[in-house]
Formats: structure tokens, C-alpha cells, sequence
């Protein structure tokens, strides 16, 4: 097992954990590649991100900005069963304790100077 910890306070900010790659002048920047292992037996492994206790943080997953072309994707996808079904995508707001809301849902396309907006699709095959 390898792990990466940062360490504790007892007030203030906890440390960070930083992980990227170098600027490319000429040429692409870097890939960051997080893999399970394969295995013969079983479910395969979980990534998991979280966000702990008290007032919950964010996790945020972000296209790349493009300067001279267009900004970065962000790409979802299920895993796909070979002998069986592919996986699923769930996408969920818990329940609210006894003196809140649970969380909303929100999808939003972003605006533009000229042209039309980008657009939202919901697909069944």
C-alpha cells in the first residue's frame, strides 16, 4: 500500500496534497493517470474522492481552460460489462438531516458573446 497523508492541526488548516504535472511551452501538458489494478475474482477496486465532516467541502472536477482552442472536456463514463451489463451512472443528493433541505440538482449550460449557448441532451438508445 502507498499512501499520501497530510498531517493534523489543532487549529487552522490541515495540510495539502498536491499532484501535478510540468507546463509545456511547446507541446502538451502532462496526464495524471489514477488506476485500479486488475483482478480475477470479485467486483474490481473503487476510486474513492471525499469530502469529511463538519461543513462538507466541494469536489470539483473541471475541464482544462483553452487559451488558443477550445476548453477542456469532461467525460463520465460507465464501465463496460463484457460478459455482462454495463455499469451505471447514479447521480444523487442525500437526505437532509431533521433541519435542512436535502441538495439540489443543477445543470447548467454556460453563455457566449456570439452564437448560441451550449445546449443540454438527455439520450435513451
Amino acid at each position: 500500500m502507498l499512501a499520501f497523508i497530510s498531517g493534523t492541526t489543532s487549529s487552522g488548516t490541515s495540510g495539502s496534497i498536491t499532484m501535478a504535472t510540468g507546463k509545456a511551452v511547446n507541446g502538451k501538458g502532462g496526464d495524471i493517470l489514477v488506476s485500479i489494478g486488475s483482478g480475477n475474482a470479485g467486483n474490481g477496486g473503487d476510486i474513492l474522492l471525499y469530502s469529511t465532516k463538519a461543513v462538507g467541502g466541494e469536489i470539483v472536477i473541471k475541464g482544462g481552460r483553452g487559451e488558443s482552442y477550445s476548453g477542456g472536456s469532461f467525460s463520465l463514463l460507465t464501465g463496460e460489462g463484457t460478459s455482462t451489463s454495463s455499469g451505471a451512472i447514479i447521480i444523487k443528493t442525500v437526505n437532509a438531516g431533521v433541519k435542512g433541505t436535502s441538495g439540489k440538482l443543477s445543470f447548467t449550460s454556460g453563455t457566449t458573446s456570439s452564437g448560441a449557448s451550449g445546449s443540454i441532451e438527455l439520450y435513451t438508445v
